[in-house]
């Protein structure tokens, strides 16, 4: 993909969500020990970075860095996908990185984005993955949810943008859609 892509003038940047088990490893019960301390993510990326030149984006230590200074879940509790605060993070961080190339190319305030609180079943009509699972109700946890404001319209820009994901694309296909016309998405389960 990355020879094809780099042929054709486009630039590949693979994101890669790190596990919610990673980013809350503190609720795991203590006599489960991690066999190596580097996930099979981090010693990939160590690989590909001596091996090639794809941008990977694991955004493992913005994600502690938010959940430290943010009492707002970065996960649903009863599902393993990104809530939207946590698909925010590799949101600034694929800007980030696109901002190398195109340096006008900023970060949508989400301050500034009116929002609303609702429960995962309110949201998606359903429990959750985890829950679905277990056959249990959703926790009555109200996440925070973005929805547009009439007072602020971010800059969207004229990039053209592809989008290869799978479920954990959802959120943060609300934050491409913000900055980008994301005319491609195609989902690969």
């Amino acid at each position: 993909l990355n020879v094809w892509c780099n042929k054709n003038g486009i630039k590949l940047i693979v994101v890669i969500p790190p596990d919610k088990n990673r980013v809350y490893g503190e609720y795991f019960p203590k006599h489960i020990k991690k066999v190596n301390p580097k996930s099979r993510v981090e010693l990939l990326r160590e690989y590909m970075s001596k091996n090639s030149d794809i941008e990977i984006i694991y955004p493992i230590e913005q994600m502690y860095a938010r959940k430290k200074h943010d009492s707002e879940p970065l996960y649903y509790y009863t599902d393993t996908h990104w809530t939207p605060v946590g698909a925010y993070v590799a949101y600034n961080e694929i800007i980030k990185r696109i901002n190398k190339s195109y340096p006008y190319v900023k970060t949508l305030d989400y301050h500034k984005l009116d929002s609303t609180r609702m429960t995962f079943k309110e949201r998606f009509g359903r429990n959750g993955d985890g829950a679905d699972n277990l056959k249990t109700d959703d926790y009555d946890i109200k996440y925070l949810f973005y929805k547009d404001s009439k007072n602020y319209n971010p800059a969207k820009y004229d990039l053209k943008v592809a989008i290869i994901g799978d479920s954990f694309s959802g959120e943060l296909l609300f934050w491409m859609g913000k900055s980008f016309d994301v005319n491609r998405y195609l989902y690969n389960e």
